[in-house]
């Protein structure tokens, strides 16, 4: 058998999340202490719902689509793609992550990108495209490239500590400050 590998490792390589799981599960790769917000349903068994948890609002590729690109409009549907194919196993995990992770993006405010249903604050905070944002791909850069990009903007650093293989950088509407 052969030696596990480290997760960060295995995110920065650029492995999809679906493959990143499937290595936590077989003892491919080492987890970490803490799992990001797209690895929550690893311990839980196929098929059961998740505890505490009320049904969430249907949301499809297209919608979340539609909100990256009110936030980048120079966001290309192909770079959109690569993100999405990256956060999950299907279109409904994919949906569910990212709308998770956009409507935990904190604003300058103290708010969450959404408050309640994310679906409804989410759409709500990006109408009339008046937050912009750039969305950078993180995952062909090599470790000196981050650590470079870290020291330059804050959404570098928030996206490598919640290793997530993308960052919403260069908006006035996120407030980066440590609470």
């Amino acid at each position: 058998m052969a030696t596990p590998i480290p997760f960060l490792t295995a995110v920065w390589a650029g492995m999809s999340h679906g493959d990143i799981l499937a290595g936590l599960r077989n003892g491919d790769i080492v987890r970490p202490g803490r799992l990001p917000d797209w690895a929550t349903g690893l311990d839980q068994r196929p098929g059961a719902p998740a505890a505490n948890s009320d049904p969430p609002t249907a949301v499809d590729r297209a919608r979340v689509s539609a909100w990256f690109t009110s936030l980048d409009p120079d966001l290309s549907s192909s770079a959109f793609q690569v993100n999405w194919n990256r956060v999950g196993t299907n279109d409904s995990d994919r949906a569910t992550k990212l709308t998770s992770y956009l409507s935990n993006l904190p604003l300058r405010d103290g708010s969450s990108g959404a408050s309640g249903d994310a679906v409804a604050g989410l759409d709500a905070y990006l109408a009339g495209g008046i937050h912009r944002a750039k969305i950078v791909d993180l995952s062909g850069k090599s470790r000196q490239e981050l650590a470079a990009l870290a020291k330059t903007d804050i959404g570098y650093r928030y996206a490598l500590a919640h290793l997530d293989p993308f960052t919403v950088t260069g908006t006035e509407a996120l407030s980066w400050a440590p609470a």
